[in-house]
């Protein structure tokens, strides 16, 4: 069977990497998908819409695209790894929300400090 693994969390550390490269010297059947983690093409993702603007309606239209995305992503996971760092508020208060929206679509594994 092959895995398909959604990692969310802490964006501060290489923990997607470090996971990725182990499972693949393991030759372990599983593929990863993620939020977008790059903070100038994540800002960037609604100018597919049409002429770009600025300010607040940049910011949304780029939000609700990168919505649909990761509740796709979520949707179509076998399992979800969310790693959380308990020094960034947001992070964690995220980290501890996101289970409860997808506990009906997959496993979740919890990784902390």
């Amino acid at each position: 069977m092959h895995w398909n693994i959604y990692l969310s969390g802490e964006i501060h550390t290489d923990w997607r990497e470090q996971i990725i490269k182990g499972c693949e010297a393991l030759d372990l059947p599983v593929s990863f998908s993620s939020a977008n983690t790059d903070h100038d093409s994540s800002d960037a993702a609604g100018d597919v819409l049409g002429p770009q603007c600025e300010g607040f309606w940049r910011d949304h239209k780029s939000a609700k695209i990168n919505a649909i995305r990761i509740k796709t992503l979520i949707e179509n996971c076998d399992m979800a790894v969310i790693r959380f760092a308990i020094r960034f508020r947001a992070e964690l208060t995220f980290a501890l929300t996101l289970p409860f929206r997808i506990v009906n679509t997959c496993p979740v594994l919890l990784l902390a400090d």
